[in-house]
């Protein structure tokens, strides 16, 4: 393995909030067709949290929160007439890897990216996301390469919490720690905050997330 392989392979400590929030995903794909997102995802759910109606289905590897809102869609018949759309409020880049696959781990997802509505912010969407993707589909979650503040502490969290499991491992060697209390955010197990440590190539995995609302879940396909 070249030095830019170990570099890219690290698990890095990086400043601010990119991965929650300051990315486009969900301003710039604003309305979506329902007939076309039940004819294109493998699945579609139903949320039900916090009082409020969600709709959780995938688009490529983006694994999409949405609500339904009111489009204006004007006919001869009706010209003040709408018609639902799936609005995104929130997201998961989820990609398919078989990096732990030899060391037990099975279904695995590398998280890519995260993103949550502004103005849903503070409401635990980010957590229910990752809810849905353990819970709900039964994928166990890699941490990715680049570890945001706001990513490594919702790990953190959830090391802390009952019915969260969260493992450290070393790539190319095996389980380091299973169902571990992350120390911090900032927790030198498993996230370096310089990138030239070669050869510490530590992950957290997540297998597991209990919400402390209730959720209901509903399969449409």
């Amino acid at each position: 393995m070249s030095f830019s392989d170990f570099i890219k392979e690290q698990a890095i400590a990086k400043s601010g909030d990119y991965d929650f929030g300051n990315l486009n995903y969900v301003n710039k794909h604003s309305l979506t067709s329902i007939e076309y997102t039940f004819d294109k995802s493998p699945f579609v759910y139903k949320v039900f949290y916090n009082g409020e109606e969600f709709y959780f289905y995938k688009r490529e590897s983006f694994h999409i929160l949405s609500r339904i809102v009111p489009e204006d869609y004007p006919t001869k018949a009706n010209p003040n007439g709408t018609k639902d759309r799936y609005s995104p409020v929130a997201m998961i880049r989820l990609i398919p890897t078989d990096k732990i696959k030899r060391i037990g781990y099975k279904n695995v997802y590398e998280v890519s990216a995260v993103e949550v509505d502004r103005d849903l912010r503070g409401n635990r969407i980010g957590k229910l996301l990752y809810y849905l993707s353990t819970v709900v589909l039964g994928y166990t979650l890699l941490g990715d390469s680049e570890q945001y503040e706001n990513a490594r502490r919702m790990y953190y969290s959830f090391s802390h919490n009952p019915g969260f499991t969260v493992d450290i491992i070393k790539l190319g060697y095996g389980i380091l720690e299973k169902n571990v209390n992350l120390n911090d955010h900032n927790d030198e197990r498993a996230w370096s905050t310089t990138p030239d440590k070669v050869g510490k190539l530590h992950r957290v995995v997540l297998k597991s997330v209990t919400m402390e609302s209730k959720v209901i879940v509903e399969k449409l396909k």
